[in-house]
């Protein structure tokens, strides 16, 4: 695990960068700017994630010696792809969403094949077909539920 990455400010920008981080071999994140409290409750998420560590919070910016992360904020205003693939091209890697990628802490268990939504008041998209996509993961999954509307 040598790599260190940072990333400003966002818990979905962190959650969203792990399959780029992961194919990128893993390592550890620096985050800047994210409330202590949220930090902490990252901290269990993120070091159960196999390959990553949540590395202390840097006040001072981008440390040296560290990936940077930031870059697909330009990506973005661009493109229409999904927030892991804009990590992935910042890293030159590529991605599958397709398939499970975060492991949850602890014994928990879906005893069903659920899909959880979040969205942002960040990346609300008026453009997006959410009729398209909740039919795709009905269809695929037993329950599909939003968070963060």
């Amino acid at each position: 695990m040598g790599n260190t990455f940072y990333i400003n400010r966002s818990a979905g920008d962190i959650i969203c960068s792990l399959p780029a981080i992961k194919a990128r071999s893993g390592g550890g994140v620096i985050i800047n700017g994210l409330d202590p409290i949220l930090h902490a409750s990252l901290k269990p998420l993120i070091d159960c994630q196999p390959g990553f560590t949540l590395e202390h919070e840097s006040d001072y910016g981008f440390p040296p010696g560290t990936i940077n992360l930031e870059g697909f904020r330009h990506l973005r205003t661009v493109t229409n792809e999904h927030l892991c693939e804009s990590f992935a091209r910042v890293l030159g890697v590529e991605v599958d969403i397709s398939k499970p990628w975060l492991k949850v802490p602890g014994d928990s268990y879906f005893p069903i094949s659920v899909a959880v939504i979040n969205i942002t008041q960040r990346y609300r998209d008026k453009l997006f077909n959410w009729e398209r996509e909740i039919a795709w993961l009905k269809a695929k999954y037993h329950n599909v539920s939003f968070l963060g509307l």
